[in-house]
């Protein structure tokens, strides 16, 4: 084999390489079974928690969450994702809507446990922290007609404060979970590095390897 047969073969080993060390990471995650409190918050009010995330990707792939109901509604839900760079920390800059989803109960589950799974997203989170949100509609004043997401504590990966956004009208306020429980929310978000890394480290690589193999 001359060193023109192995010099693309020897790239496209290290381009491989360097896409499975850059695969999609978890930047936030708190659906761990064991941080269950079996417990939700159920309001027709938009709600949710802020989070801090780690790692250092930033454009979101999958976002998780997991919620019960005891009602069926078509598009009854919507999730959101802001920033917080309003007033006192305040969600401010909507940067992901999500079509409206179906509210769904599960009756096979033993505590009718509903995961939204969201996939193919591609929207960049500007810092390291974000507020998501979610808005149940029909929503009654009684026990046979409730949906809010779980609680869980604590995270797994990045972190979340005892405290959680609600909005009335224009206003952002936070509040608590009553009872004793923590307030977070069970979630999970995946990102991946932005296509301008791909590009400019895969062109690393490629040169990496030229100069290795011309100067044999």
């Amino acid at each position: 084999m001359t060193k023109l047969q192995i010099f693309p073969i020897a790239v496209a080993a290290a381009l491989a390489s360097f896409g499975a060390a850059n695969a999609a990471s978890t930047i936030y995650s708190n659906i761990d079974p064991a941080a269950d409190q079996h417990a939700i918050y159920a309001t027709g009010s938009e709600y949710g928690d802020e989070i801090v995330f780690d790692g250092g990707y930033r454009t979101v792939e999958t976002f998780r969450f997991d919620y019960k109901s005891n009602y069926d509604l078509a598009s009854g839900g919507v999730l959101r994702i802001y920033d917080n760079l309003g007033d006192l920390g305040a969600p401010k800059n909507l940067l992901f809507e999500s079509n409206p989803f179906d509210i769904k109960k599960n009756a096979t589950d033993k505590y009718n446990v509903v995961t939204l799974d969201l996939g193919g997203l591609e929207f960049r989170l500007p810092n390291d922290r974000a507020t998501w949100t979610v808005t149940f509609s029909g929503i009654g004043g009684s026990a046979g007609n409730e949906a809010g997401i779980l609680l869980y504590d604590a995270p797994t990966v990045g972190s979340s404060k005892n405290d959680f956004w609600v909005k009335n009208g224009s206003i952002w306020s936070l509040q608590q979970v009553s009872g004793g429980k923590v307030s977070n929310f069970a979630a999970e978000i995946v990102a991946v590095p932005e296509p301008s890394t791909y590009a400019l480290l895969g062109l690393g690589a490629f040169a990496m390897v030229a100069v290795r193999r011309f100067r044999k």
